[in-house]
């Protein structure tokens, strides 16, 4: 396979008459090259056009044609040969070579600002499957390996499976093997680094990746992340390679009719890792999973590398509430046994302050001063949330008391119903005892030394959230 700067310069060069033509590639009946959006949205501009447009899924690409994604956009350009690169959120990422001719098939993209992932099929020896920045080209064979941009010129490239093989302008050339990464900044290199398996693990963009290409069929998921390698260095005399540090072995002398050979046989390691696993966010799990302290995922790999970095995850129970991604939520039977003083409720999500929403205010009744509150709905939310209720005496500075708080309490005979008491009586001429010391949880059962000032039931419409 010609691979790195020969194969680059000669592109560079305008080719030659061996170079198979656009034409002849876009006679094929089969297209070379398919869009599929994994998460909106994605534009894409056609070669010859200064604009870009909204594109639809499985758009037929061409060499030439650039795409770029927003803030949340995911998409997969799928090769005829069963190649493919991902482009993650906000990545801009263009065709500059995909042709066919005689079987030869070279495939070239081309990224300015953002995140790939490219998994390599194998190809012929005529062919070819490269990835560049710049001047800074990595060419691959059954390979996959990421290439991202934080800048124009300023690029990481990430060796995940078998081998990539990075030139530059400048004359550099680095050979990356698994779980090794080098930094390209205007064409120069800087030496390799090498990646343990829990670095990758951390990496959002590689876990989503390697679990799609599961589920397509390529690799192994996340068992192509290598185990632990102990004692391993980075050289970069040369061609940049993994070099294992292991004892030397006894010396083996052979015998032959006019010499005598002396070799060295080097040592077989083989250590064995147990891959790590989160069967908690495996296909639908990750769609009810939020973490303890609020955290949220967008996808089965954030989950994923959120638990095997040691992430704990949130359960109903205790005045908190774990509402699964597109599932609604309604407030019912809200109302008040007591108290006189103006009252609201409302809810917070994934416990920050910010998201705090009064949703229903209650005029009293006299004599009892008891009365209703308007029933509300929310969601359906895109990812799982972690909720609580709220009960705000605006008498007395608009304090909110929570669900999970001590003034609360939840029904005996029903986790999903919550009493909650405001911040209390008059006391001399103080109209806000210290709330914030104070323990007021409403007594139990109701009626008794004191009644409920706020009754709110939790009604999760559990339908199955949505994969899409």
């Amino acid at each position: 396979m010609l691979v790195g700067a020969g194969l680059w310069w000669a592109a560079d060069r305008g080719g030659s008459a061996a170079e198979p033509s656009l034409a002849a590639a876009q006679a094929s009946t089969t297209p070379l090259a398919k869009l599929h959006i994994i998460r909106p949205a994605v534009e894409l501009r056609a070669k010859g056009n200064t604009e870009f447009r909204a594109a639809r899924d499985g758009a037929t690409l061409r060499q030439g044609d650039a795409l770029r994604t927003d803030a949340a956009g995911f998409v997969e350009v799928e090769y005829a040969d069963g190649s493919l690169t991902r482009l993650g959120p906000s990545t801009e990422f263009s065709i500059a070579r995909l042709t066919e001719e005689r079987g030869g098939r070279q495939t070239r993209g081309s990224i300015t600002v953002g995140d790939t992932w490219n998994r390599a099929a194998k190809v012929t020896e005529s062919g070819s499957f490269e990835m560049q920045s710049g001047r800074t080209t990595a060419a691959v064979e059954g390979t996959a390996f990421a290439f991202s941009c934080t800048a124009p010129g300023t690029c990481d490239i990430t060796d995940v499976v078998d081998n990539v093989n990075v030139t530059t302008t400048t004359g550099q050339r680095a050979a990356l093997t698994p779980a090794t990464s080098i930094v390209a900044v205007n064409d120069v290199l800087s030496p390799a680094t090498h990646l343990t398996r829990e670095q990758m693990l951390a990496n959002p963009f590689f876990v989503e990746n390697l679990l799609l290409d599961l589920a397509a069929g390529k690799g192994l998921g996340l068992d192509d992340l290598p185990p632990a390698i102990l004692g391993a260095t980075v050289s970069n005399v040369g061609p940049l390679v993994i070099t294992m540090v292991t004892p030397a072995s006894p010396s083996v002398t052979t015998e032959a009719p006019e010499e005598t050979t002396t070799t060295t046989t080097p040592p077989t390691t083989t250590t064995t890792v147990a891959p790590p696993t989160a069967p908690e966010c495996v296909t639908e799990g990750w769609m009810r999973r939020v973490g303890s302290a609020g955290e949220t995922f967008a996808n089965e790999a954030a989950c994923t590398t959120f638990a095997l970095a040691g992430g704990t995850f949130a359960t109903t129970g205790g005045g908190r509430f774990v509402i699964p991604r597109g599932v609604t939520v309604t407030f019912s039977d809200v109302r008040s046994d007591s108290a006189c003083n103006a009252l609201q409720y409302g809810y917070e999500l994934d416990l920050d302050p910010a998201t705090q929403t009064p949703v229903g205010a209650r005029t009293p009744a006299p004599p009892a001063c008891g009365g209703t509150f308007a029933s509300t709905t929310i969601g359906p939310f895109p990812t799982a949330r972690l909720l609580r209720v709220f009960l705000q005496d605006d008498s007395c500075f608009e304090t909110r008391f929570f669900s999970d708080g001590y003034h609360a309490r939840l029904d005996p005979s029903d986790p999903m119903t919550v009493w909650i008491m405001d911040a209390g009586p008059k006391i001399g001429e103080d109209l806000c005892p210290n709330v914030a010391v104070e323990r007021r949880p409403p007594a139990v059962p109701p009626p008794g030394g004191r009644s409920v000032n706020l009754i709110v039931t939790v009604v999760i419409i559990d339908a199955p959230p949505t994969s899409g």
